[in-house]
Parts: C-alpha cells; structure tokens; sequence
C-alpha cells in the first residue's frame, strides 16, 4: 500500500470524526474518574490479540518470563535445553530480533544483539507479562515485525507493609529463594525484591557419539558444562507529588553465570558466558485538567559480558571476547481526549555503544548507534461504542557509527497500522489488523561472534506486511479467541545453522508465514476449569536461491503447538494436569534436520494455608520422561520435580 495514501486516508478520516457534531453517549469508556497516564496501555482496548498474564498465574515450575510464555498460543520459546540457559522467543513465526521486548515500556532490544534473552528476567518483581501479537501500541514506541512483550513489574499501591517469601528446590541441586516486599509512607510506595537461582543442570540424556544417523553406538550420559548461577535485585519508588502529579524511580541488577553446554556434550568443554546487568528509570506523568496528560522518562542501562571458549568447543575458533553495551534516552509521550478520540504522540531518543574487547587477537572495535523515533495515533469509538478504530504512523532515524572504520550508515523508515473492532452482539467481536513494519540489522547480525552465531556485514533491511483477523466469543464462564494471520516478508533475516549447531544470519529475498492461533478457556464451576491454546502455522521461502530453496519451509519454526490444562479445586487444593505437544518443522534451511515431536505432561498441585498466610507448590515435568530436543537439537532432560514453599505478610 502507497504511504502517502495511506497518510491522506487517515487525516481524512481523523478529520470527519474530530469534529462531528452528534455528542458521545457513552463518553465514560474513554474518559474515566481516575485518569491514566500517557504512557499507559489499556489491555482491554486493543484491536489485537492481546493476553495479559498476572502474577498469580506464575506456577513453581516456572522461573523465568520465557518459562511462562511458552504455553502461550502463537509464541515458540527457543532455548538450548537446561534451567535459565539462553532463551529467545519466536511470536508468528518470526525470529527473536523481530520482536521487542519491553520492561516497564523501556525497550529491551539492543543496537547489540536484537534478541533477547528471556531467561534474565526472574519472576519475584514482576506484576503481569503483556503479549502484543502482530501490532503494538504506539505508547511502547516503534512497533516490532513479530509482535511486543511488555514486563510490568512491581508498583503496588499499598498502605501498609506487605511482603512475599519463598524458597524452590528440585532436580539437579535446583535451589532458589526469593523475597519481595512493599509499604507506604505518606504519598510515597515503595517496593523491592531479591532472588538467588542456582542449579548444576547435570541431567541425563542419551550421547549420539558425533553419529546422529547411527544409534548403534549412542550411550547414556549426563549433561557436561550447564552449571547456571543468577542474582537478581529491583527496587521500585513512586510518590504522588500532588493530585495531578506523580513521580517514580526504578532500577534492577543482575549478575548471571552460566556454563554452555555445546551439541556434542562434549567433556572437555568449559565455555562460559558471564553477564552483568544494571539499569533505571526516571518517570514524571502529569495530568492537565483539559483532558490532556504527559510522561516524561529518563533511561539508562549498562550491560558487560564476558565470553570464554578458550578451547574452541563451540564457535568457529579459540574466543575470549568481552563486550560492553551502554544505552541511555528520553522518552516523552503525549496523550489527548478530545470527544470520542483518544490521541497519543511518543517520541522516542536513544544513544548506545557498544564495545568488544577480542583478547584472542588483540583488536577493538567499538560501535555507536543513535536511533529517533516518533508515533502518533488516534483509538476512536464510535458513539454506540460498538466499533473501535486505531491508526497508526511511526517514523524511525538510525545512525551507526563503527569506529574502527570511521563508516557512518545512515537509514530513516516509516511504518504504519490500521486496525478495527466490532461488537457483533453481547457475545461475539471481531477484530483485524493491517500494518507495513520495517527491522535495520541489529550490530551483531552484522559484526557479533559469540559462540553459537557469528555476523554478516552485508545484511540490509527486511519488510514486513502484516494482517490479521478474527473473533472473540465472551459467554458467562466460556471464553475463545480465534485469529487467522499472515505476514510476507522481504530481504527477511534469518540465522542459518551449520552442522556444528553455529548460526550466520542471512536475507532471504522474500518468505511468507501464515496460520491460525485458538485459544479457549472455561470454568465448569468453582471446582472444575480448562484451558487449551492452539497454534497451527505454514512458513514458505518464496526465494530461488540455492542456500534457501523456493517452497521450504523457514528454519526452525514448528507447524502445530499445543498447550492444554484442566485443574480440579477442593478446599483449599488445586490439583492441574497439563499436556504439552509440538511437531513439524525443521532445524535447518534445507529442510533436512527435522524438528523431533514432544508430547509432555506436567502435573502440578497447590497446597494453601490462609490461617498460616503461606502455600506450598508441588510440580513434576515431563512426567512421561520423554528427552527433548530443544532449539537446533540441543539434548533436554527427562523428568523434573520441584517445590515451592511461600510465605506472606
């Protein structure tokens, strides 16, 4: 679709609708007694699939946001086998750099990396995890090819202490504690929390002696190098400074060591990865009494690691690299009620650098990358409040810098996003969605080498259309969701694995995904509920190249995941089985390493104790001992147990 029309199109519309003379009947589903502020999303308002997962929906047998994710529909988590190893997130079949992750609307994503590891976030601080499929808001900035995730963590509002202790333990010398707390003084809240993960990882699995076509010589053995230890610690303050004015500081730090593990399970392997992790954010909303608000923030992250594989047991060479990202920016955003429009304006600058140190070979290189960004939309509702229509438009500016070189690249792109929801009747409404998205390669798909992927300098840009439709069917204690999506792709970048299991990312000149994602839950009464959450997805290279070949399916994307649960509540126990499935699809571009099928079951039983304010969580995976494979056909262990004992106050 032409921009420019596409940009006339919505003036003409906004313009109708600005100034109609016909009053809102039912104005007080936009405007409300307690106004939010700018940069705040309402979940429940969006024209896409949106899940919003709480707190009190983490299980024992979860540690980590990727943990919690992967029983979403349309979401594959990627990990290379072991608790807290490197997780990465596909959503819709794209890869991990395609989606951004946000941590109190902050972006994640690095000018480094792209991807994010999903496994450095622990659970103790976190309120809700928000999953944007397709589009994201315009309040988190510039919208993704594959989708967002927002982590909300803790602000609690409370007038007197509170506070959350709890100690896991479980397979392979598996331990974690954590504790949070929170208490108000006067107009000022305060939160904090503290968590300590360690497990050795030492599961047993089956070695294929460097012969996958020859099991004849396969032996049991257990997990070499996957040692993980991981500290984590937030504190968050907010105060309201006056009645329309309001005030909150929030920062995190973690320190995470973690052995790899290489595909061969081979003895001698010590490679290792040690990472180090600050940040915090400066927040200031303002609300006018003209309908208008306004939230200022201030950003700054520092991330060091330092990468350790001496003997060369898993990149293409000896390395011993450290790495230093340094990211800091502004963020103001403005919203705007005027009659039955919701207008919001975000503008976005950042400044990061990134720096490797290469022991091996004495050199280093250092990279700037500065990124302006602006969105504008407008959410309008019709006076009946039965259709919802949002539009669109984000700007973006990039700057690199690679110093070593003195080579400036320069790109400026803009995207845009349409998208409606119609209340059928008091049960059934339809939503759909179209957008045109934009990704710049992140540094490391052009420079990286870190082990399991090295870089390609002559990526360019890839482009994205994407469409979605559906409905959503609301009934007393039943609930569906049902969409159908589809995205084609050009100069698409995705990591292409050798047979030593080490990716090189690559364009491919054009590919397509497509597929449908169902999820259904229902309560039968107080004591009996089930849940299921479907994905059947088709991915085609649309290429003539001979590395990627017209007609394959893209690497590393499964054709059909589900997730179902039913759980049984007596008293004050909750019993749930859960069954997990996966199959199709294949590790590689050539379609020759296929995907092995998981069929798992987890059972999980909550014990609650309100006379003693505690809980005891009990979990036992893949209860049929089934080995995984993982992403690239990593080895996972067979059957875990954990438990979880809380105490509140």
């Amino acid at each position: 679709m032409n921009f420019k029309l596409y940009t006339i199109y919505v003036l003409l519309v906004l313009a109708v609708t600005a100034f109609a003379d016909e009053p809102l009947r039912h104005q007080e589903v936009i405007i409300t007694a307690n106004p939010i502020a700018a940069d705040e999303i309402d979940t429940d308002f969006q024209t896409g699939h949106v899940t919003v997962i709480n707190k009190n929906q983490f299980d024992a047998g979860s540690t980590n946001v990727a943990e919690v994710l992967k029983k979403e529909s349309g979401i594959q988590i990627r990990s290379i086998g072991g608790l807290g190893t490197y997780s990465s997130i596909s959503m819709r079949g794209s890869t991990s750099s395609q989606v951004n992750i946000y941590l109190d609307g902050m972006l994640v994503n690095e000018a480094l990396g792209g991807g994010v590891d999903l496994s450095q976030f622990l659970l103790g601080n976190i309120q809700r995890i928000e999953v944007y499929r397709g589009n994201s808001p315009v309040q988190l900035g510039y919208s993704g090819i594959g989708g967002a995730i927002n982590i909300v963590t803790n602000n609690s509002v409370s007038d007197k202490v509170y506070g959350e202790l709890s100690h896991r333990v479980g397979s392979f010398e598996t331990q974690k504690t954590s504790v949070s707390f929170g208490d108000q003084i006067n107009t000022t809240n305060y939160s904090a929390s503290f968590e300590i993960l360690e497990s050795d990882n030492d599961f047993q699995l089956t070695n294929i002696n460097k012969t996958p076509d020859d099991i004849n010589d396969d032996f049991s053995d257990r997990r070499n190098n996957g040692e993980l230890r991981h500290y984590n610690m937030f504190v968050n303050v907010n105060s309201s400074l006056s009645h329309d004015s309001k005030f909150m500081f929030s920062g995190q730090f973690f320190d995470k060591d973690q052995e790899l593990p290489d595909q061969n399970n081979t003895q001698f392997n010590t490679a290792k990865l040690s990472t180090d992790y600050a940040n915090f954010n400066l927040k200031y909303d303002h609300w006018f009494k003209s309908g208008l608000s306004s939230s200022f923030k201030y950003f700054y992250s520092e991330k060091n690691s330092l990468y350790d594989d001496r003997k060369g047991t898993l990149g293409v060479e000896e390395n011993l690299e450290a790495t230093e990202n340094i990211s800091f920016g502004i963020t103001s955003q403005i919203s705007y009620n005027i009659r039955n429009h919701f207008f919001n304006i975000n503008l976005d600058s950042k400044k990061e650098n990134y720096t490797i140190d290469n022991y091996k070979s004495g050199v280093r290189s250092s990279y700037d990358r500065l990124q302006f960004s602006l969105g504008i939309q407008d959410e309008w509702i019709s006076q009946t409040t039965e259709l919802m229509l949002t539009m669109s438009a984000r700007v973006l500016s990039t700057e690199d810098a690679i110093k070593l070189s003195n080579k400036e690249i320069t790109s400026t792109s803009s995207t845009f996003h349409t998208g409606l929801s119609y209340q059928l009747d008091r049960d059934w409404l339809y939503k759909m969605n179209l957008s045109s998205d934009i990704r710049s390669p992140s540094l490391s798909e052009k420079f990286g080498d870190q082990g399991y992927t090295t870089g390609n300098p002559d990526l360019v840009d890839e482009e994205a259309i994407n469409f979605d439709a559906g409905f959503q069917y609301k009934n007393n204690n039943f609930k569906a969701t049902g969409m159908y999506f589809y995205r084609d792709l050009v100069n698409a970048i995705l990591m292409i694995f050798n047979s030593r299991g080490i990716g090189e990312a690559n364009n491919i000149s054009k590919a397509r995904v497509m597929g449908v994602e169902l999820d259904v839950s229902y309560a039968l009464n107080d004591a009996v509920f089930l849940s299921n959450r479907l994905t059947l997805q088709d991915s085609q290279e649309l290429s003539d190249s001979r590395q990627f070949g017209e007609g394959r399916s893209l690497p590393g994307i499964s054709t059909f995941d589900n997730f179902f649960s039913i759980g049984l509540k007596e008293n004050d126990v909750t019993f749930t089985i859960e069954y997990e499935h996966k199959s199709g699809g294949f590790y590689d571009s050539k379609n020759i390493r296929a995907i092995k099928d998981l069929n798992q079951i987890n059972l999980n039983t909550l014990f609650s104790f309100p006379k003693l304010n505690s809980s005891l969580e009990l979990v036992v995976q893949n209860l049929g001992g089934q080995e995984k494979e993982e992403f690239n056909g990593f080895k996972v262990k067979g059957v875990s147990a954990f438990a979880e004992y809380k105490v509140y106050f």
